[in-house]
């Protein structure tokens, strides 16, 4: 093809910064929710600090420096204490000076109190797993990778370069990404962000508590802070994106024998006059050097730069082919699957280009795995996606492993919440509540039932449905005498339908004599749709089923069982059952 002019070198940058911006523009999106989420959850603890402290709506400084009693420091140390711990293992030194802050504290003021909880807060908003600083990690090797191939593709188009392209490996972006361009690594100025915005909410409480102001005051200056720290993310994420941008640009010269360039800002009423003044100006690629001959020249700069001919290489207009002919009819997506090799990681080019262009979900896939199963299991995102397109037969146990744990995760919640329910109803109707202890089922009886009941399928539709059928994730037992088991049953019932409890189904074993368990088991639906087993027990049916009963059942079910054996548990059971005393009236449950 005959060499680009100016003007198609001029149109695509223009494109590709634009394409960098808008790829900046996705994760401030998220980033901006991240904030909002934090500043509200920061607000609610201001309020539930009034609430607990204040009078006439206003407290004093002495009030907010007072020592926290034995009690409120107990109750402190229990909800924090197993959160900071958990940040704390992820290795990071904020995580743990924030845990060695409360862990041997005997004495602790509740504004310290106040200040730690915010802290926790801006720690999480910043470096947890997906915080600022992973976002926006992950949003600037999108904008590096997407510059780099598309400069590198004008290149072979225009014939510059001729042959494969080296894929950009995991290694590779991990050292880009640590680049010092402004005196600081990118970790160290987001962290520098964090620490500006943690120094003026501890300034604003103190000042709030020091003049009196009302909550409504506080929370207009709380707010006014994190606004702040919202504006300079999204000018530090502009700046950033900027650099990667060009760094790519400046990259793609170096590889492809350019000895020089042009920088090219974008004019019109908002260009600075640093970027008009520097517009045009050719620069040798071994001068590179952003802010001085290169951009970003400052905070949100948009000039980006061109491959630099003379005028008699444009004139020449010359064809110009790759080794391998003609590629200037062939789209990005198809000189990208032929040109561009992972030397390094031996992935097809098909598949390369899958972890490229998927790298911003599975990235956020991968925080999601890793929370869920551990580092130990999945110690790098580079493997993450190494596995999921290299390796299906492990990607599939993976994934069964995590949809199990999270269904887990995710019944264990509401546990809490439908305890406490059950709780008062036992009070309200005078029944008594047994085996609250085993509540819970255990992650690993929990694992062992599903993979039971699924028949170890590695079937997401069949595990799901397996989940779906597990009803006894959470379980509780009433318990009642011979005489009173049925009345008991029943006030218990219509208490829970007060509640919006809904019945699911009932099943009474007393009169199935193909049956050896006694008792009456229900599937109840909690308010917040959440499934749980429900059981009704004399004294003595319970501990029949907790005791003797229980360990036949546990060696009945093992696979080394043999059948004689399973046949001699059986007869063992309907004998044990036999012997229990039937309540009155057992029949009216149907």
């Amino acid at each position: 093809m005959a060499k680009p002019t100016k003007s198609y070198w001029t149109d695509r940058a223009a494109q590709r910064e634009m394409e960098s911006q808008l790829i900046a523009s996705k994760y401030l999106a998220r980033m901006d929710e991240s904030l909002r989420e934090t500043q509200q959850d920061i607000l609610r603890q201001i309020e539930v600090f009034y609430a607990r402290y204040a009078n006439d709506n206003k407290i004093t400084l002495a009030e907010a420096r007072k020592y926290l009693t034995a009690k409120e420091l107990k109750e402190f140390k229990e909800v924090n204490l197993k959160r900071f711990k958990e940040m704390s293992l992820r290795g990071e030194a904020e995580y743990e000076n924030l845990l060695n802050a409360i862990s041997f504290r005997v004495r602790i003021s509740r504004l310290e109190a106040l200040n730690l909880q915010i802290e926790m807060q801006m720690a999480e908003l910043y470096n947890g797993l997906n915080g600022l600083q992973a976002y926006t990690y992950t949003g600037l090797s999108e904008v590096y990778q997407t510059s780099y191939y598309q400069m590198m593709f004008g290149m072979a188009q225009a014939g510059i370069i001729s042959g494969t392209v080296t894929a950009i490996s995991d290694k590779t972006m991990q050292e880009i990404l640590t680049y010092n361009w402004s005196g600081k690594e990118f970790s160290k100025r987001i962290w520098g962000h964090e620490e500006k915005t943690k120094r003026a909410l501890r300034k604003e409480l103190e000042k709030s508590f020091a003049s009196g102001r009302s909550i409504q005051k506080t929370t207009k200056a709380i707010v006014e802070v994190t606004d702040v720290a919202r504006s300079r993310a999204e000018a530090l994420v502009r700046t950033e994106s900027n650099f990667f941008h060009g760094l790519a640009a400046q990259n793609s010269y170096v590889d492809a024998g350019m000895e020089k360039y042009e920088v090219l800002a974008t004019l019109d009423f908002r260009t600075s006059d640093k970027c008009r003044g520097q517009d045009g100006k050719i620069y040798n690629v071994s001068d590179y050097k952003p802010g001085i001959t290169a951009n970003p020249f400052h905070t949100r700069c948009r000039t980006t730069t061109i491959p630099y001919f003379d005028d008699e290489e444009y004139m020449e207009n010359e064809k110009r082919e790759s080794l391998d002919g003609p590629i200037d009819s062939l789209t990005f997506e198809e000189w990208f699957n032929k040109y561009v090799v992972n030397e390094n990681e031996g992935s097809s080019p098909e598949i390369l280009s899958k972890q490229i262009s998927n790298r911003t979900t599975d990235k956020e896939q991968y925080s999601r795995y890793i929370k869920v199963l551990g580092k130990s299991v999945l110690p790098s995102f580079a493997e993450f996606q190494d596995m999921k397109y290299n390796n299906l037969e492990r990607w599939r146990n993976i994934k069964g492993d995590y949809r199990k744990r999270n269904a887990y995760n995710k019944i264990a919640l509401h546990e809490p919440k439908i305890t406490a329910d059950l709780k008062s109803i036992a009070k309200t109707t005078n029944v008594q509540m047994v085996g609250l202890e085993y509540r819970l089922k255990t992650m690993e009886s929990y694992l062992r039932k599903v993979e039971t009941d699924s028949k170890r399928s590695l079937d997401i539709k069949v595990i799901s449905d397996t989940i779906s059928n597990t009803n006894d994730v959470i379980r509780y037992t009433y318990q009642s005498d011979v005489n009173s088991l049925v009345k008991s049953f029943n006030d218990v019932i219509i208490e829970l339908q007060k509640k919006g409890y809904s019945i699911y189904k009932i099943k009474n074993s007393w009169n199935n004599k193909s049956n050896p368990y006694k008792g009456i088991n229900c599937i109840f639906i909690s308010p917040d749709n959440q499934k749980f087993e429900l059981q009704f027990h004399t004294p003595e049916s319970f501990e029949l089923k907790n005791g003797i009963m229980h360990k036949l059942y546990e060696e009945y079910r093992l696979d080394t069982t043999s059948s004689e054996r399973k046949k001699q548990i059986t007869h063992e059971m309907f004998q044990l059952s036999s012997n229990l005393t039937k309540p009155i009236n057992i029949n009216e449950i149907k």
